[in-house]
């Protein structure tokens, strides 16, 4: 935890430094710096450091984080991963316009998923993400619900207005490796 948290310093300070870019509604080196920081905390705190970083690099007044972006990412970051996840699943239920672009079933996926130690990859396949391409059945496979709800949620605005389509492949990707 101790670690995580000057991680999480560090972006802060990064972020009051560096105020988001003019091209993406997010700063790339935030984003950048995250994705690499990532490798250097356990596994259960990756999803965390993540939403940190998007809430922080993502201040752009031209193309703000979606309501539903936010509170999600939010959550993340002040709650525990179970008590996290249906305050991401009433955020979506909220305002479920940016899940729709990402997820071809809309909130009717949460009813199709086996809810197993292969939660992520149900989820996955019940929202037909192949076609967004940001991730492989592998990496459903090995991730864990929130970060995929989280990052499935993401996609869509964070590849158009967020940062380049690299960045946000390995901002998602990590997302999923949480938990």
């Amino acid at each position: 935890m101790f670690v995580l948290r000057r991680v999480l310093a560090g972006l802060t300070l990064i972020s009051l430094l560096a105020p988001g870019c003019a091209k993406d509604a997010c700063d790339g080196e935030i984003l950048s710096r995250a994705v690499t920081a990532t490798s250097s905390v356990p596994r259960e705190q990756r999803t965390e450091l993540m939403s940190q970083a998007l809430l922080e690099a993502c201040t752009s007044a031209d193309a703000p984080l979606p309501p539903s972006l936010r509170a999600a990412l939010t959550a993340v970051r002040e709650y525990d991963p179970w008590s996290a996840f249906p305050v991401v699943v009433r955020a979506i239920h909220d305002d479920p316009s940016l899940w729709l672009q990402a997820c071809s079933r809309g909130t009717g996926a949460f009813n199709a998923v086996k809810w197993s130690d292969k939660a992520a990859l149900h989820l996955a396949r019940a929202c037909g993400t192949e076609r967004l391409s940001f991730a492989t059945e592998g990496d459903f496979a090995r991730a864990a619900p929130l970060g995929t709800l989280v990052a499935v949620l993401a996609w869509p605005w964070l590849s158009e207005k967020g940062t380049d389509k690299t960045r946000a492949h390995s901002v998602a990707v990590a997302l999923m490796a949480g938990e």
